[in-house]
């Protein structure tokens, strides 16, 4: 089942390559939880959150869209964590209130059961998400 999990992650990451940061919301569960998480001393820290269900993951989506002009989200590597999979990002954008440019990697946490996207998380350091997942101590 890991490697389906994989494919489906790389099916939702090439429509947000694409801009298509609404598509297959059917993979997502109902009450799937999503959050931004980073430690303390993150550049990006006021920007953490928890959001629960759906509408709360295109709520955090939504969020983090608005925030920035001419986003891309770019998936650099999909790492195999069984029920997990990883995907190191690099994302590039113009902040829309200071004009400061974003180019920075990223790490993207995503479980699934049985096909379905369960919880996602963001993380702003890619060794955090790597050692939520099992894979760093």
């Amino acid at each position: 089942m890991s490697q389906e999990n994989v494919e489906i992650v790389r099916r939702l990451y090439r429509a947000w390559e694409q801009g298509d940061f609404s598509a297959h919301a059917d993979l997502f569960a109902h009450d799937v939880r999503s959050a931004r998480v980073m430690g303390p001393d993150s550049d990006g820290a006021g920007l953490a959150g928890e959001w629960q269900g759906r509408s709360g993951l295109a709520e955090n989506v939504r969020l983090w869209i608005n925030a920035w002009n001419d986003l891309r989200v770019q998936a650099e590597e999909f790492i195999d964590a069984g029920d997990k999979v990883v995907v190191l990002t690099r994302q590039t954008a113009i902040a829309k209130v200071s004009g400061i440019p974003l180019d920075r990697e990223f790490a993207d946490l995503w479980e699934l059961r049985n096909g379905t996207v369960v919880e996602l998380l963001f993380y702003f350091n890619r060794e955090d998400a790597l050692e939520a997942a099992g894979l760093r101590e």
